[in-house]
């Protein structure tokens, strides 16, 4: 396997290198996403849904090289919870992916497959969440020359359900939350009691109040929380940017979720 070098001592290179790391955390966007810096790319998908069994179990990420220079790359998978408010704490991944190749050098305009391959347990206890980063690697400098480097990473998130699962997510609170210039916005908090990870913004959420009602179909809740993972057994609290008129104290809520996850 072609290694790429990064680096000796600052002493030896004499370069700095900024890493500009965009990961998702809690609202993960989907689609294709151009990353600006010194090396540019581009990630697509950026959300895969997998099953830990048979031809769903695998998928693929392409990447294109947007400059005029080659770009080295490397992919890694990180395992991760989230908490209510949708903090996220990467856990040991194990060895649970095959990804093929795990580092490339994609020419100026070129474009690389990366395969992945789910390889872990087949009968699943429940949904297991990932990471896959796709990062540069910074390249080693001239001697005696000295510069900055931007290098960028990019995560996309991938998960994993069990085989003939379906997900389940209920509405267990509403609140109502207020912003440092007073606006006050909903709250609602899901929970999902199934063994198969739920996507909050499969739903069409209801918000009612004194004189005031609003519906939320799947695609716009996306756009304004992004994908919205609930894991299994746990729950998520969900801000929602739709300011609540003056008058209305108290808010209803009601939520009808779709299981599918394509």
């Amino acid at each position: 396997m072609t290694r790429f070098g990064t680096g000796g001592s600052a002493s030896d290179c004499r370069w700095i290198c900024a890493a500009a790391v965009l990961l998702l955390a809690a609202a993960f966007w989907v689609g294709g996403v151009r990353v600006p810096g010194a090396l540019a790319f581009s990630v697509s998908p950026t959300h895969i849904e997998l099953v830990s069994v048979g031809r769903a179990g695998r998928s693929q990420i392409v990447v294109q090289n947007t400059e005029s220079v080659s770009l080295p790359i490397e992919v890694t998978v990180d395992k991760f919870k989230l908490d209510e408010n949708g903090r996220r704490k990467n856990v040991k991944a194990g060895e649970d992916f095959l990804v093929f190749p795990a580092q490339a050098l994609i020419p100026a305009g070129g474009t690389q497959v990366f395969r992945l391959q789910w390889v872990g347990e087949p009968m699943l206890a429940e949904s297991q969440s990932y990471i896959v980063n796709i990062s540069q690697i910074p390249v080693r400098m001239p001697k005696g020359h000295s510069g900055l480097q931007v290098a960028v990473s990019f995560g996309a998130l991938v998960n994993v359900a069990p085989p003939k699962s379906q997900a389940q997510l209920d509405l267990v609170a509403t609140d109502i939350v207020t912003d440092q210039s007073g606006r006050r916005f909903p709250m609602v908090t899901v929970q999902n009691p199934s063994r198969t990870h739920a996507l909050f913004t499969r739903s069409t959420l209801r918000l009612a109040g004194e004189g005031w009602d609003l519906t939320v179909p799947p695609g716009q809740l996306e756009q304004k929380v992004g994908i919205g993972l609930v894991q299994p057994g746990s729950r998520r609290k969900f801000v929602l940017p739709f300011p609540i008129p003056d008058n209305a104290r108290r808010i209803r809520a009601s939520l009808a979720f779709d299981p599918s996850r394509r």
